[in-house]
């Protein structure tokens, strides 16, 4: 039989869920996407990806998403791929030649 390091450690309880309340002025001001908790979600989730705050596996964990469809929403809601840092960058261009 092969054993996997998932079946040699114990299983790990998850961490509390948490819950964000963002409180809107009442104005017909208020963009219709700030409606919508989804739409929310990922713009928060890839902003703090794109600046370095969450890692890509934190960011689709706070999304729930697979890293296929984290990457394919993302790409959806106007973000990049890859964060913009100059390690990132450098990488992808040694990757290209």
């Amino acid at each position: 039989m092969i054993y996997t390091d998932a079946m040699a450690q114990p299983a790990r309880s998850q961490p509390p869920e948490q819950t964000l309340t963002i409180s809107l002025p009442s104005s017909a001001h208020i963009p219709e996407a700030l409606l919508d908790a989804d739409y929310v979600r990922y713009v928060l989730a890839g902003t703090l990806y794109l600046r370095g705050v969450l890692s890509g596996a934190e960011a689709r964990s706070l999304t729930g998403d697979s890293r296929r469809a984290f990457e394919e929403k993302m790409a959806r809601h106007g973000f990049p791929l890859m964060p913009d840092a100059p390690s990132s960058v450098a990488e992808e261009l040694d990757a290209g030649l």
